[in-house]
């Protein structure tokens, strides 16, 4: 995905370069008579049950679920040697930050820099809140892809197969930030809608699939329980602000730097924008007890 290109990127850990060179090679494959997905038809309660496929039954499972099902697979990626990880989200955060243009050349942008965008300071405040919020919260470190917006998606309906693409950010980061920044790419990118973000009926359902199809795949003989998907739900959601912020940070980089014809400060508003409208509510959400 264009938009997402640059020159520096989280880097590719050595323990998944197989796992990219392979997946590349079966996303060729997938890409064949395959569409990407979007947040209008994943979300379609119709999307949760068997699909009809030309004249015959399809056996294939709906993109929702083949989409966690190669999110469990991902996040099953271990580190080389046993090596032990940390989670690249505030690393990478202070490293954009650092980095992020006092001023621009060009007036207009400039103008546009000062009036729409917090000031460098408010936003070193807003990842220090957030580091606080969410790394006392209890959540996996998993390779992740970190960058799943739908046009990242390919699904192959005759194939009854889902392939990600562009591992351009993937590394080990929070597993509920993998989950939390795909809830919010269902906005788009050209013409973003964050009406589109799921809702909570949503999350629950999708999230109960994540968390059943995960014990299946590592043979854990536990029932997921209400209490088990309403705590991922709320600390899913913390992390979509993580999102937010990450991505509007970068963008604000990007808007100084990258040569991609795309309004890339515009877009850095969109995310802090809606980063503030949900950070008091999406904070106040408590774990059940």
């Amino acid at each position: 995905m264009a938009r997402r290109r640059s020159s520096s990127s989280t880097g590719r850990l050595r323990s998944g370069r197989l796992y990219f060179f392979t997946k590349q090679v079966a996303d060729l494959s997938c890409m064949l008579d395959a569409t990407t997905v979007c947040a209008m038809s994943i979300c379609r309660e119709s999307f949760w049950i068997q699909r009809r496929s030309g004249k015959r039954e399809s056996t294939s499972m709906c993109p929702a679920k083949l989409i966690i099902k190669e999110m469990i697979k991902m996040h099953s990626i271990k580190p080389q040697d046993g090596a032990v990880t940390s989670p690249c989200l505030f690393r990478l955060m202070d490293k954009y930050l650092s980095i992020v243009p006092d001023k621009f050349e060009d007036e207009e942008k400039q103008q546009r820099y000062i009036k729409t965008v917090p000031s460098h300071d408010q936003l070193r405040k807003e990842v220090g809140d957030l580091k606080s919020a969410l790394t006392c919260l209890e959540m996996p470190i998993v390779f992740c892809h970190n960058d799943n917006l739908l046009a990242n998606i390919i699904f192959n309906e005759q194939k009854g197969k889902i392939s990600f693409i562009d591992y351009e950010y993937a590394a080990f980061n929070y597993q509920a930030y993998d989950i939390g920044n795909h809830f919010c790419e269902f906005a788009g990118v050209e013409e973003v809608d964050y009406n589109l973000y799921p809702n909570k009926e949503f999350q629950m359902k999708w999230l109960q699939e994540f968390l059943t199809a995960q014990n299946e795949a590592n043979s854990v003989e536990k029932k997921v329980t209400e209490r088990d998907v309403e705590s991922l739900y709320v600390i899913v959601n913390k992390f979509a602000l993580a999102s937010h912020m990450f991505w509007g940070i970068w963008a604000l980089v990007q808007s100084h730097h990258s040569t991609i014809d795309f309004d890339f400060l515009e877009y850095s508003k969109l995310r802090l924008d809606e980063y503030l409208r949900r950070k008091d509510a999406f904070l106040a959400l408590t774990l059940p007890q």
